[in-house]
């Protein structure tokens, strides 16, 4: 499409529908893992840090992308030296990664179910091209909403059911990959130093 439209695009549409983190149903936490699952087929050999950089044909270094120091800076206060020095020795291998297509918002809030019964994923402003685990940790740790605090809270048998839904194979091939503890634990210093 770069020779119709010189500029990579999205389109949206209006949808309308109660989202999964205040309707938990195992069915519609598989679809969502269906969804995912297609949304990564589309695959890249290089990182890129936004669109613009795909339509300018410029990669960017894994090691600017993912690196953890930042986020522990922030939360290093906060954290036991047991923990600093755990995370300190987590190195990001980009050989290990698969890259592809992110939603980088892949969370209860933005998966509705429409009046057919089918997921729909909002917020996509924030899609992007990196390590296709980073689109994991959203789910996991906020998957419902609870009703008494309207906090987030993680539910293992809802994201059991998306991670099946995706593919168990398919799910449990990224997980053992060395990238996924680097960037589940930047993840989490991340929302940690956020609160």
């Amino acid at each position: 499409t770069r020779r119709i439209w010189p500029r990579p695009f999205y389109i949206r549409r209006w949808v309308e529908g109660p989202n999964l983190a205040v309707m938990p149903k195992a069915g519609s936490f598989r679809q969502a893992g269906v969804a995912l699952r297609l949304f990564h087929r589309i695959r890249f050999k290089k990182y890129y840090a936004s669109f613009k950089a795909v339509a300018k044909g410029g990669p960017s270094p894994a090691t600017e992308l993912f690196a953890i120091g930042k986020a522990l800076e922030a939360v290093e206060p906060l954290l036991p030296l047991v923990t600093i020095g755990a995370l300190t020795k987590l190195e990001y291998d980009p050989e290990s990664a698969a890259v592809g297509l992110l939603s980088n918002g892949f969370f209860g809030n933005n998966i509705l179910i429409d009046n057919r019964g089918h997921v729909r994923v909002l917020d996509w402003e924030k899609a992007g091209i990196g390590d296709l685990a980073q689109d994991f940790f959203p789910l996991k740790y906020w998957t419902v909403v609870d009703k008494r605090s309207g906090w987030y809270m993680p539910d293992a048998s809802l994201f059991a059911a998306f991670s099946r839904g995706y593919g168990a194979s398919e799910f449990e091939a990224l997980a053992a990959r060395p990238s996924w503890r680097y960037l589940e634990a930047q993840w989490l210093l991340r929302r940690l130093g956020a609160a």
